[in-house]
């Protein structure tokens, strides 16, 4: 069975909790692990057949970590790869990944552009309870850009430092029609393309009050 601190590195790997949660859950998983019984022998063709994927799956991921690696290298030499890597959520690897679904930001004539490009303009429409802007959004652009968003924004409200995002986030939660978790999460990507944008016209910085 795999040691303890392997497991805790691959769910920091593969996951964007903390250290102290993947720890708790690596503890929880060996517990399990020592406490079921095997549905089959060790030598079953099963077993076999399941190492067989495991090392199918172990080599297919070494391929995209070696492209990942590629697309860093490239990145380095385009200053907003740096910038993106200021905003609280965003790491090399998310930062490398928004730029190649956003491409070049030139060719969006504005912030709002960007925004529908992602699929993150919202549609307006009535409800029997709520009226006005209820944040139900198109979902006609890029769903990859989409999701890496909407998990640079997941990732960033998890943030002990207070920032720009996090608070937006708290007060559309907060205001008199709160938003759901879910809706106020979106309210945020839609903020955070605008950011980029602009932070990409005036190569700047995220900023922090």
């Amino acid at each position: 069975r795999r040691k303890l601190d392997t497991i805790i590195k691959q769910l920091l790997q593969n996951t964007k909790h903390r250290e102290s949660y993947c720890r708790k859950e690596a503890i929880r998983l060996k517990q399990y692990a020592y406490s079921v019984v095997s549905g089959v022998r060790y030598d079953n063709y099963l077993v076999a057949l399941l190492k067989s994927e495991i090392i199918q799956i172990e080599h297919q991921l070494n391929v995209l970590n070696l492209c990942i690696d590629k697309m860093k290298a490239l990145a380095m030499n385009i200053p907003l790869y740096y910038q993106l890597q200021t905003i609280p959520g965003i790491g090399e690897v998310l930062a490398v990944r928004l730029i190649a679904e956003m491409g070049d930001l030139n060719r969006f004539s504005s912030k709002w552009k960007l925004v529908a490009y992602a699929g993150l303009d919202p549609t307006v429409y009535q409800s029997g309870q709520v009226t006005g802007e209820h944040l139900r959004i198109t979902k006609k652009g890029n769903k990859r850009l989409r999701t890496l968003v909407y998990l640079a924004v997941s990732s960033n409200i998890k943030s002990k430092k207070t920032n720009p995002l996090k608070d937006y986030y708290n007060k559309k939660r907060q205001q008199a029609n709160p938003l759901a978790h879910k809706a106020a999460l979106v309210a945020c990507a839609n903020k955070l393309l605008r950011i980029i944008y602009s932070m990409s016209k005036s190569g700047t910085c995220f900023h922090y009050k």
